[in-house]
């Protein structure tokens, strides 16, 4: 335990810490916006956001493209088989 805490004090000797400050250039506070410059931002911020959408809008479509059309190789046949199947055996049903 003694060795350990040489060993530590022996390490924090080494230790060099170095402290940089600087002194800020000059301040000068943002400028207050008028009341157009605010309507303008938004309208323009409003355009973005509805850019945004069209383009979300279309990447979503075609990156479903690929399931819907499995989906219909696979459905079509399966609902074709599934409503034959219903007519055979609700005409069966009504002959007995």
């Amino acid at each position: 335990m003694e060795g350990r805490l040489r060993f530590l004090a022996h390490q924090s000797d080494l230790t060099t810490v170095t402290v940089t400050a600087r002194q800020p250039a000059r301040y000068s506070p943002p400028e207050r916006t008028t009341f157009s410059t605010t309507v303008r931002r938004a309208f323009q911020g409003s355009l973005q956001a509805m850019a945004d959408l069209g383009q979300a809008l279309v990447l979503g479509t075609v990156a479903a493209l690929p399931w819907i059309a499995l989906g219909s190789l696979i459905g079509i046949p399966l609902s074709r088989r599934w409503r034959a199947r219903r007519r055979h055996l609700s005409g069966s049903a009504s002959s007995e």
